[in-house]
């Protein structure tokens, strides 16, 4: 599924919001950078698994670190002591 970056924070962790409403907040594992507005491609149901990303304008494979607190799903309420934690099918649909 495709994800495009939002933003990047100082301490190097990116957020990037899919086509279906999903916020990943990640951060890369070695060298290479991602900028704002860029779009990524990312197994949504086997992220936490393979913890990897590619860049969709050169395939470049990119390691990340993410971990389920920071996969959320934006369609469910904001309120404070509530789960946005996605369910699996959630992470399926497109």
């Amino acid at each position: 599924m495709k994800a495009t970056v939002q933003a990047r924070d100082a301490h190097g962790c990116y957020s990037a919001r899919t086509q279906n409403d999903i916020l990943l907040v990640f951060a890369i594992e070695g060298k290479e950078t991602l900028k704002v507005g860029d779009d990524i491609e990312v197994d949504l149901p086997n992220l936490l698994f393979s913890q990897q990303v590619v860049r969709s304008s050169d395939h470049c494979v990119m390691r990340i670190r993410i971990n389920e607190m920071n996969i959320q799903d934006l369609d469910l309420p904001g309120k404070h002591g509530v789960s946005r934690t996605p369910s699996p099918e959630r992470l399926r649909r497109t």
